[in-house]
């Protein structure tokens, strides 16, 4: 099991940090980028790819605290999760994994969850794996040095 040091908490690379290590702790290879390449060098693990899809600010949520602007936004991030290369046969564990992602999200105390949503379970006949994606908002705030 792989440990994890947290870095800056107002910084948008906290937050990947945190989504990575929940995957990990539930069974999967965190991965920041996928390719059809990384199936094949992970074939008996459970994986999962993540990564920012969007990002929106609210010009009412800027405030000052200690010389620096702190802004809220809302950042949305996508979470591909993948079972074993295994012919499917690996759907309870996946099952379970999935479940203790979504239920570590929603029970962070460090995340601001505004949604999450956990899709179907899906055979990707491409890559022989089981795999079920993740949709996720949360409000984080960013920080930025006064000019």
């Amino acid at each position: 099991m792989s440990e994890y040091t947290i870095s800056d908490p107002l910084s948008i690379g906290y937050y990947f940090e945190l989504i990575a290590q929940k995957l990990t702790l539930a069974g999967f290879t965190a991965l920041r980028e996928f390719s059809a390449v990384d199936s094949l060098i992970h074939h008996d693990e459970m994986i999962a790819y993540y990564r920012m899809t969007d990002c929106s600010v609210t010009a009412s949520t800027v405030r000052r605290v200690d010389g620096l602007r702190y802004i809220e936004a809302d950042c949305g991030f996508e979470l591909r999760l993948f079972g074993r290369s295994c012919k499917f046969s690996d759907y309870i564990q996946f099952f379970d994994s999935c479940t203790k992602v979504f239920s570590d999200i929603v029970t962070d105390k460090e995340m601001l969850v505004v949604s999450l949503e956990l899709g179907d379970t899906v055979q990707s006949m491409q890559l022989n794996r089981l795999q079920r994606d993740m949709h996720l908002t949360m409000r984080i705030c960013l920080k930025e040095e006064d000019q």
